[in-house]
């Protein structure tokens, strides 16, 4: 969401992936709209930390793959605990 300008840093468009933010930054996050998704639910291993109506939060083990085939997994275990 970085390299597409989605991301604001006290109202700067951030496009640096290695960008910092420090305590009291204001971040805004420009989500795209949602679509409908065929996933079905997974029911595998994952530390809820937090969920509201519009985000989860998982604490990811160590070792856990992080990107492409994992975030199926991980979007199929989010399912299940929210479905």
């Amino acid at each position: 969401m970085i390299a597409e300008g989605a991301v604001e840093v006290n109202g700067v468009v951030v496009t640096d992936q290695k960008a910092r933010v420090q305590a009291g930054d204001d971040i805004v996050i420009h989500l795209p709209e949602a679509v409908e998704s065929h996933m079905l639910p997974e029911d595998i291993p994952l530390k809820v930390l937090f969920e509201d109506d519009d985000l989860i939060v998982v604490n990811k083990p160590a070792g856990q793959q992080a990107g492409r085939n994992g975030c199926a997994s991980r979007a199929r275990h989010a399912f299940w605990n929210i479905g």
